[in-house]
């Protein structure tokens, strides 16, 4: 893994360098003599003897010393300029400065260009300033901050003797800035350095003649004449960033120059290198890049990769002009890496040329099914591969760029985005996709300073103190549409770029606002003002409304509960402005770099996902129309609960058909919450106290996070994510930190061992219909202050865990849901603090209980509903043993009640092991976890949370009959014939969670089969793989399977991997590579139910 790794770094690093050596076709190029000025001129400084402050354009723009700057016989050619850094004072200046004069602020395009020498000082400075006549190199709303141009270096800070060029010019209102990528610079080297403007928004910069970057600020025009002089290296005033070195040759022209290297280089550009088999139509662009005065013409060749080539040839290309060629990739080879060797002739100025070059790119294989395994946030690859996990998000996008061109742009030229990249190339040959967060919205909030006229106001106009801007503005959803369709254009041809998060985190600080556009639209949909009542987000208590119904049943109408359904849903803008960038992102511009849709390539869609979705009240609509919600969970006190959260996202995308659930554990726990006093005695403390006494955020114990695994995966969830890798890993990050080492390799055994091997087939296998409805109630929350807000703890979070210890499967049901629904597939309704319900969910309530339904009630429940059982609410302690049990007896004396009414489909023994159903067809999927926990050698002496599992016991009976198989052992376990019951009688290790199998049909065999049997090299074959009993009969399931696929030399092919048989059957269409091996191959298959295997081998030709 290590050698792999270590040679995909030398890959990127070849593929992504500067341009190839290419030996100088031409010398005595204009920028490498000494300058005579000419018509375009506007200031020239020569710094030659006796004239070394003097001005050579005739223009008079004379220099003077200030601080320490002084002339230098040592300059490029003949005199210079030598500046110095002032080590811990920066109010020292070293520079030559021109007085300000209109003719150095042009009013058309321009270009500043100087030889540059560092000095080995210069490496200590992190920017250094070569020309400077804007002063502020930041941004600022003054007028004095937003006019002219600055020129500096910047340091790169992994990297300290790489340093990327950096521009910023002012407009009078605001100001741009534009960076070439990080480039090495060395001491006593002379540099010639420049950039241009073309006053029609487009920067280039050069070094030595070299094109780095060019950059364009849509809409933009000359640049704002200002009042400030110019500095030659140094920052014009304030803190001085002087440039420690010498300077030459400075010069300012009117019009953009023209730079040529005198080279002809032949290289690639630094786009896709990664490609998937079987991708069509794939290339890399080739470039020639004509550096010299003459034009190359005649130009021809191959390029070969291995023993595979092909023709290339273009006609010319024009002096100082670049043209491309493209590299056709096959991508019917093997997965491997691959070198393309090309060979080029060429006529310039009478003469035969050759130009080589080498492409490294790589092969990797179609990813097969398997269950998204998301890191929430990043971390080194191999590590992530190590684990096991399938996606990682990463934080790109140049929003700014994106709010002043007004509509999408593509974001290719920055020097960030090359760097990005690279990096996604390389996700790519790792085998790990990519997810982009996406956040305009939270982008704009801190912008505020600067837009104040985007602020939500209180009701007497003033601006609200929260950063959260009133996002329901046109101008910042048209904003949101453009990001995500600029986002899409710039990364989308990457098919490992599969996902995106849509804001995060953002309704927390959300409120309610009066800025005339929201009261418009509130004002529309209420048909009337907004009640005098509503102050904010919260809702209004009942307490305090008078005439408020003694039934505390309320119309459907009422104004304020209309009111809070509009803001929760529309109003506050933020699901609106969720779909806006959803839809961008779902945009497929026909002029987009690579614009094939990867989805045909991959077969796996792009998605779009919110979280913490449910971090809000009852309401459908939570992420307006993303495809995915998630939700993320610190599982202390009781790791089940993370089921709770889970079953509330169920909730909200009922409403939206289509939504998928994905769930997040977090990895991190707040120290405060866990373990916030340290012992006093330092032999009171354990190693992690004395390793990182000042830790704030710790790590998940290992049986919580096994708890919390097998949690999630019990519900039909689309992916599971983790947040938090410096508490995974030992980081440099400041908050997180890594305190338990155990947690990662548990981590990587239940992925390895559960997730990636069933993983297919739990992406495949539907719910059981709920017949226990738990109702978190809208009405109840904006009337009463009710509400878990996604935090899972308050009462009907702990209603939701009695239920689980009772070894009940509820569903969580919405306001909405009762009134679509009226609860018809349900016999029992629980109702933890539904204090105020609407008149159409109290009568659905009463037809339900007249149906014969039963509901469960509290002391706070709305007197129209008369409960079957009553339930007193439970107020935690903070003593989590003494809470689990208060819970577990309340558990107990609930199932006691409900056992003559209501007949369960699963009976466990244990409190502690709680089980859990999924269904397909007439097959069963049982999950069982161990909540068996007490306080460890880890965070125990702090009694805040019981982390450590214990071993137990536990018989578990499904009245039914069948065959039980344990999907994780692999093996059948226990059998029941008609009439009697599956009774498993297990052991169950810490935190240990369990998956059985109970289908009508004995899994006896699996059988293996390749058509044609004896298929060509380039040519395709069907495998097909059966499960069934000794008749032949399939199970009405679906059942997982791993198949592999091997080569003579024991390599393992393309689609080996974990798949999901359904109803016992499986097919794959396999694609052999031109240079795949011929000879005996074999297909190994394994039943992951029975632990039956099967063996075929056929001859590849």
């Amino acid at each position: 893994m290590q050698n792999f790794f270590r040679r995909l770094l030398i890959v990127l690093t070849t593929a992504f360098a500067l341009p190839l050596l290419a030996s100088v076709w031409e010398t005595d190029l204009p920028w490498q003599k000494e300058y005579e000025p000419d018509d375009t001129t506007i200031a020239l400084w020569h710094f030659n003897l006796n004239e070394e402050l003097q001005d050579s354009s005739g223009n008079g723009c004379h220099l003077t010393i200030r601080g320490s700057a002084a002339p230098t016989p040592d300059g490029k050619f003949g005199g210079g300029l030598l500046c110095q850094h002032h080590e811990g004072d920066q109010l020292k200046s070293s520079s030559a400065l021109a007085a300000d004069a209109d003719i150095l602020s042009p009013d058309g395009p321009f270009t500043v260009e100087l030889w540059a020498k560092p000095s080995p000082d210069f490496f200590k400075q992190k920017q250094v300033f070569l020309i400077d006549k804007k002063y502020f190199h930041y941004t600022s709303d003054r007028e004095d901050a937003n006019w002219d141009y600055g020129f500096y270096l910047q340091q790169n800070s992994r990297e300290p003797d790489q340093y990327q060029l950096v521009v910023t010019l002012g407009f009078g209102t605001d100001s741009v800035w534009a960076s070439s990528s990080y480039l090495p610079f060395a001491a006593d080297t002379w540099y010639h350095l420049a950039f241009t403007y073309d006053a029609n928004g487009k920067v280039a910069f050069f070094r030595d003649g070299e094109l780095l970057l060019e950059k364009t600020f849509p809409g933009r025009k000359a640049i704002a004449n200002g009042r400030n002089g110019v500095s030659i290296g140094d920052r014009f005033g304030s803190n001085f960033n002087a440039f420690p070195g010498a300077l030459d040759e400075v010069r300012i022209s009117r019009g953009v120059v023209a730079f040529q290297t005198g080279k002809v280089r032949l290289n690639f550009t630094p786009e896709r290198t990664v490609f998937y088999r079987m991708e069509p139509h794939q290339t890399i662009r080739l470039n020639i890049n004509n550096g010299t005065t003459k034009p190359v013409t005649q130009i021809r060749g191959t390029a070969t990769v291995d023993n595979f080539s092909q023709n290339l040839s273009l006609h010319a290309v024009q002096p100082g002009q670049r043209a491309t060629l493209p590299l056709l990739i096959d991508t019917t080879l093997r997965p491997g890496a691959y070198v393309a060797k090309v060979n080029l002739t060429c006529l310039w100025d009478g003469e035969t040329r050759s130009l080589e070059t080498e492409v490294a790119f790589d092969i990797v294989a179609r990813p097969s099914p398997a269950m998204p395994v998301i890191m929430w946030g990043h971390g080194d690859l191999e590590r992530l591969n190590d684990i096991g996990f399938t996606h990682s998000l990463r934080y790109f996008g140049q929003y700014k760029d994106i709010w002043e061109a007004k509509q999408p742009i593509d974001l290719s030229n920055n020097a960030s985005v090359i760097n990005e990249k690279k990096l996604i190339n390389e996700m790519m040959r790792a085998g790990v996709d990519l997810i982009i967060s996406v956040s305009p919205g939270r982008w704009f909030a801190k912008q505020l300073d600067a837009f104040p006229e985007y602020r939500r106001l209180d009701r007497n106009g003033n601006p609200l103190s929260v950063e959260n801007a009133a996002v329901a503005h046109p101008d910042i959803q048209n904003f949101a549409y453009n990001v995500g369709s600029s986002i899409r254009q710039t990364y989308g041809h990457f098919p490992n770029f599969i996902s995106a998060l849509v804001q995060t985190e953002v309704r927390d600080s959300t409120q309610v606002s009066f800025t005339p556009f929201e009261v418009k639209a509130a004002e529309e949909f209420l048909s009337g003002k907004i009640p005098d009542a509503v102050v904010n987000k919260n809702g209004v208590h009942y307490s305090t409304l008078p005439n408020f119904p003694p039934s505390r049943v309320i119309p459907d109408n009422d104004p304020i509960l209309k009111f809070y359904t509009w803001f929760w849903k529309d109003g506050d803008g933020w699901n609106p402005l969720h779909t806006q960038v959803h839809r961008g992102l779902k945009w497929q511009p026909a002029s987009a770099i690579g614009a094939a849709k990867p989805q045909p390539r991959t077969s796996k869609p792009f998605w779009t996902f919110f979280d913490p979705a449910v971090r809000a009240p009852s309401l459908w609509g939570s992420g307006g129309d993303v495809d995915v919600i998630n939700q993320w969970t610190y599982s202390y006190p009781d790791p089940i609960k993370i089921g709770q959260a889970a079953d509330e996202m169920f909730a909200m995308a009922d409403g939206h058909h289509g939504q998928q659930v994905m769930k997040m554990t977090q990895i991190i726990w707040y120290r405060s919450a866990t373990a916030p006093n340290l012992p006093e005695k330092e032999e009171d403390r354990v190693q992690w106290e004395k390793d990182i006494p000042d830790a704030k955020f710790i790590t998940i114990s290992p049986t919580h996070l096994s708890e919390a695994l097998w949690s999630k995966i019990s519900r039909p969830v689309r992916g599971i994510m983790y947040h938090g890798w410096g508490s995974l890993f030992p980081s440099t990050h400041g908050s997180y930190r890594c305190t338990n080492y155990e947690t990662a390799q548990t981590l990587k055994k239940l992925v390895h061992e559960v997730v990636q091997p069933l993983g297919p087939m739990l992406l495949a296998i539907p719910d059981r219909q709920a017949d226990i409805a738990i109702l978190e109630s809208f009405s109840s929350q904006m009337f009463a202050g009710r509400g878990t807000t996604g935090w899972s703890r308050s009462w009907e979070a702990d209603m939701h865990l009695i239920l689980q210890w009772a070894g009940l499967q509820p569903a969580i049901v919405y306001d909405e849901t009762i009134r679509r629904d009226n609860l018809k597939n349900y016999k029992v309704l629980v109702m933890p603090y539904c204090d105020v319900l609407t008149e159409s969910v109290a009568k659905a309530i009463t037809s339900f209980q007249k149906r014969g339904g039963i509901v469960v009630g509290d002391e706070f429940l709305c007197p129209a509903i008369l409960p079957d059982i009553l339930l007193p609410s439970y107020s935690r302690t903070n003593t989590p043993h003494e809470d689990k049990a208060a819970l577990q007896k309340m558990a107990a004396d609930l199932s006691a009640q409900l056992e003559p009414f209501y007949k369960r489909a699963v009976f466990s023994s244990n409190q502690d092991i709680v089980p859990r159903l999924r269904r397909y067809g007439k097959t069963d999927y049982l999950f069982t976890i161990n909540d068996y926990r007490t306080y460890g050698a880890y965070l125990g002496h702090h009694r805040l949370v019981m982390e450590q599992g214990l071993p137990t016991l536990a018989t578990v009976t499904m009245p039914r009959s069948g065959y039980a198989y344990d999907l994780v052992q692999h093996k059948l376990v226990a059998s029941a014939a008609k009439g009697e019951s599956i009774i498993l009688e297990q052991e169950y290790a810490p935190g240990e969670g369990k998956l059985y199998m109970i289908t009508d049909v004995e899994l006896e065999k699996i059988v293996a089969l390749v058509k044609p049997d004896e298929p060509s090299r380039g040519g395709k074959a069907h495998i097909f793989v059966w499960v069934c009993n000794k008749k032949n009969a399939p199970p009405n399931a679906i059942t997982p399977i791993a198949v592999d696929i091997i080569d003579p030399e024991g390599r393992k092919a393309e689609f080996s991997g974990y798949y999901a048989a359904v109803k016992g059957s499986l097919q794959i269409t396999f694609n052999f590579a031109p240079n795949d091996v011929p000879g005996k191959w074999t297909i190994n298959a394994r039943c992951l139910a029975s632990g039956n295997t099967a063996k075929k081998t056929f001859v590849l030709k």
